[in-house]
């Protein structure tokens, strides 16, 4: 499936869509959209928020059924609830006047019969986001220019995501899932070069992974034995990975790379020294490159018969890449445009240009790493169809950049974490 522009016709689609679910399941259907403005409304904020909503209302809520859909209207979640629907669009209402993300979205509540609006409820019409009008008015006038709206949305997203290391962590994981196109990679719209995964399934490894950043955080960073500690919270982190995705490996190298990678910013925040931190911090794992070690991974054997360091490399060599190429290509490419999308795609096709993926390596050896990154290199500064037609052939090719993946990933956060600190 390809990304659809076509607001109309989506909305009817997902209309129709409604209407079949509420035929199979009965019962009270729940949608969550994001409240974006503008017509083409999938982006990381909003594939973000959605999701966050969506992960709410499974915890506190009877779900019998849910699912997702990705189109010009953004990430739409769909939920059937075992609930009667006015008591459930009290609920929802109250949602969207006290989560910190209740003003980013619309919630819905319908039945075969009938759809439920806040004027059931006796209450007014949402406000706009800027100002104390009706939004309806707002819009219909066009009285505020859209950058300012999608200043006010990317900010609300920051101020939940950078008090929270787990937040910042879903919200790398799920901007770098929601890019496209992605180059053979799983994104909402593809499952790319992979017969076994989806968007689905990443979501819920990501969901599964987060709540072990609490225990990251809560490391004493003076602990002899911190990077003991590390390893022994990532054996548990894969293992959690590996029941929610039914035995797949979505995230293993990006949870290597978040681990080192939140830890040395609790050490140490200051960009101009982090590498030295990291390469301290790591000195460990050089010990897994000792050639009295059998080599138990796919990027361990890669190096013993290569020399290809992999991530271990990366990261033993203090992330001087990402520092140094990677996070300011995607500074630069956030402040030309102000287009995260745009400036991920860039991203990952430098990097894939650059970086021996032993991933690629794994699908297509060292001839296919090669074609991957000139042809990677190549279409950086190309236009999107140009990136589509790439997908599709990376796709035919059967080749997809994991670790690239995870390095976009870990770019993502340290733009967020150092921006924060107001050391980017």
């Amino acid at each position: 499936m390809t990304e659809s522009t076509n607001v109309l016709s989506d909305r009817e689609e997902r209309a129709s869509f409604q209407r079949r679910l509420l035929e199979r399941y009965g019962h009270s259907l729940v949608v969550v959209r994001a409240n974006y403005p503008g017509n083409q409304k999938h982006t990381p904020d909003t594939f973000y928020v959605v999701e966050t909503m969506k992960k709410y209302l499974r915890s506190s809520s009877n779900v019998l059924h849910e699912t997702s859909t990705t189109t010009s209207e953004g990430r739409v979640g769909y939920l059937i609830l075992d609930e009667d629907p006015m008591s459930l669009k009290r609920r929802m209402v109250d949602l969207e006047e006290s989560h910190p993300f209740g003003r980013l979205v619309d919630i819905d509540v319908l039945t075969l019969t009938k759809a439920y609006h806040r004027s059931d409820l006796g209450k007014g019409m949402r406000k706009c986001f800027l100002c104390e009008e009706i939004a309806q008015v707002c819009v219909r006038s066009q009285r505020h220019p859209l950058h300012e709206l999608f200043a006010f949305y990317h900010r609300s997203v920051l101020e939940y995501v950078e008090t929270n290391p787990r937040e910042m962590f879903r919200y790398a994981l799920l901007a770098e899932l929601s890019c496209s196109p992605k180059f053979g990679l799983v994104t909402p719209f593809t499952s790319g070069s992979h017969d076994d995964m989806d968007a689905r399934m990443f979501i819920a490894s990501i969901d599964a992974l987060s709540p072990f950043i609490e225990d990251v955080v809560g490391l004493e960073t003076d602990d002899p034995l911190l990077f003991s500690k590390l390893r022994t919270i990532g054996r548990s982190m894969e293992e959690a990975m590996f029941r929610a995705t039914h035995g797949k490996n979505t995230h293993k190298g990006a949870i290597f790379l978040f681990l080192i990678l939140i830890t040395a910013l609790r050490i140490n925040p200051d960009r101009s020294t982090l590498n030295q931190t990291i390469r301290t911090l790591t000195e460990p794992v050089k010990e897994d490159f000792s050639d009295e070690i059998q080599p138990t991974t796919v990027g361990l054997r890669w190096h013993r018969s290569h020399g290809i360091g992999g991530i271990r490399g990366l990261v033993v060599d203090g992330m001087n890449p990402v520092l140094d190429d990677y996070l300011p290509f995607f500074t630069d490419e956030m402040k030309r445009t102000q287009d995260m999308n745009r400036a991920m795609v860039k991203t990952l096709l430098h990097i894939m240009s650059t970086l021996q993926d032993t991933t690629v390596l794994k699908r297509g050896g060292l001839d296919g790493l090669s074609w991957y990154q000139k042809q990677a290199s190549k279409h950086i500064d190309q236009d999107k169809e140009a990136w589509q037609t790439f997908s599709e052939e990376c796709i035919s090719r059967k080749l997809s950049g994991g670790g690239s993946a995870d390095v976009l990933a870990i770019v993502i956060y340290l733009y967020l974490a150092l921006s924060k600190e107001g050391n980017l």
